[in-house]
């Protein structure tokens, strides 16, 4: 590992002299890594040209400080025949407002790692997978000098692949579920044949190294909105969607009631006392507030969508797991709304159904029919069903109808013998406890949503169908299960 780190530390300072900026090797390489596993000098020469040919997915790229768009496309790849360390390649570029040129190069292996074991044992594929490893190869790629404004690129690229027991070499995303995971990731320079001038350049699968601020997206690429004008404007997020990712920032809040004599207290526009009354905010309302550095005043949001500011003093704080902001569905208003809900309350007699939790969402990605994984820069969650083993189980019958399973009443069980079980939960893998979940049946890994409230998980399952259908929340902290509740979902 010291080796690489040096050969991308020495490319990266070689660069510099010429360009405003540079890719640091932590951007790279352990942004392309996505792992701790530990690897190794590969000493087996694999044959990386279907690697290099796969082209299910579209390289995303730019030059140059403006990060103007740039489009890479490999037409041909073939391995010298002579030297297996070298590969020939032709293609082209499309920079935005640009017309497309053409480029002939190869590609010459620097290094080749393998990793001490598999990135992950949970895929489907597991077994057709012999090793996995990736390679830092050298790039050079020569436009036409006759033609205007037209030059080479050269750089590095890190490729990952993994050898089938077939012994053939294949493209590599195991790990694809990451939302920082990225592939034929090329960074280096282009310089101008007639004037010499050198700009950076980066490109990549699924991610740009390198990329700076033009990367915000989270679950995946989205370009920043200040560079829409370099030709990323058919990027544009969707505005929906958009809005969905910040309208709850509600998770850095924390919940609170008013701590007041006179059984009010002024919400102010400003953190002062002589500032204007937006509302008032009256005894035993729950409110989010956040402390202001420097001040000793809270940003305070209401129910109501009123926001401002409160003096620490008025505020009492709520540490109650039970409560919990949700957006819900009032049968009897016919509506939906932001609320505060005492969970432990919530039972199938309430007028109302839970739409979503108001904390950061945590993105899902199947992995096969029985595991489903959720992945944020911090966290990882695995829920996973199994077949459920009815001659190795006690089943109680009441009135023809399942009654226990294993001494505790089942859920997602109606007169039939449950196929199915949540097998396990785990957080960062370490696996909460088999009695939170060997009495819930039939779930459905389509219907699970994940939330991060401050440092602890809310995890969301609607289970069974038709009759047995139920609904299950766990509010987890690490992998100690804090509460759980099971409700009705009519």
């Amino acid at each position: 590992m010291k080796l690489i780190n040096l050969i991308l530390l020495v490319f990266l300072i070689s660069c510099s002299s010429n360009s405003q900026h540079v890719c640091e090797k932590d951007s790279v390489l352990d942004s392309f890594l996505n792992t701790d596993i530990s690897y190794s000098i590969d000493k087996d020469n694999v044959d990386l040209t279907s690697v290099f040919e796969y082209n299910q997915v579209t390289y995303l790229g730019f030059i140059g400080e403006s990060k103007k768009k740039i489009d890479f496309y490999i037409t041909y790849i073939e391995r010298d025949p002579r030297n297996p360390l070298r590969y020939f390649v032709e293609g082209k570029t499309k920079i935005y407002s640009e017309k497309s040129k053409f480029f002939k190069g190869d590609f010459l292996l620097d290094k080749q790692y393998e990793f001490s074991e598999k990135l992950d044992e949970d895929i489907s594929y597991t077994d057709e997978i012999l090793k996995q490893g990736f390679s830092v190869l050298n790039y050079e790629l020569k436009e036409d000098n006759k033609l205007q404004n037209t030059g080479v690129y050269k750089g590095k690229v890190l490729v990952s692949w993994y050898v089938d027991t077939l012994n053939k070499t294949n493209y590599d995303d195991t790990l694809d579920y990451y939302s920082s995971y990225s592939n034929c990731q090329f960074f280096g320079s282009w310089t101008n044949y007639e004037t010499e001038k050198e700009v950076l350049t980066a490109w990549g699968q699924y991610r740009i190294p390198c990329s700076g601020d033009l990367d915000i997206g989270a679950s995946e690429f989205s370009p920043n909105p200040k560079y829409y004008s370099q030709g990323w404007e058919s990027y544009r997020l969707d505005v929906e969607s958009y809005q969905e990712n910040l309208k709850y920032t509600i998770e850095k809040y924390k919940i609170a009631i008013i701590n007041d004599s006179d059984g009010y207290t002024n919400l102010r526009k400003e953190p002062n006392s002589k500032s204007e009354v937006v509302s008032k905010i009256i005894d035993k309302e729950y409110f989010f507030y956040a402390p202001v550095e420097g001040v000793e005043w809270s940003n305070v949001k209401t129910l109501k969508k009123e926001e401002g500011y409160v003096h620490n003093s008025r505020i009492k704080d709520i540490q109650n797991d039970e409560l919990i902001s949700v957006s819900i569905f009032d049968h009897d208003m016919e509506s939906t709304k932001d609320t505060i809900i005492n969970i432990s309350s919530f039972t199938d007699s309430a007028t109302f159904l839970i739409n979503d939790f108001n904390y950061k969402k945590i993105e899902g990605k199947h992995l096969n029919d029985s595991l489903i994984i959720f992945l944020d820069n911090k966290s990882k969650i695995k829920i996973s069903k199994g077949l459920f083993k009815a001659k190795n189980s006690k089943i109680e019958y009441e009135d023809d109808f399942i009654s226990l399973i294993n001494g505790e009443k089942p859920w997602g069980v109606e007169n039939n013998i449950p196929k199915y079980y949540v097998s396990n939960i785990a957080i960062n893998n370490k696996v909460i406890s088999k009695n939170e979940t060997q009495n819930l049946f039939q779930p459905n890994l389509d219907y699970i949503k994940v939330f991060k409230k401050e440092e602890k998980y809310i995890v969301w399952m609607l289970n069974g169908n038709g009759a047995g259908a139920y609904n299950v929340v766990f509010i987890i902290e690490k992998n100690n299960v804090l509460k759980r509740f099971i409700y009705l979902p009519f």
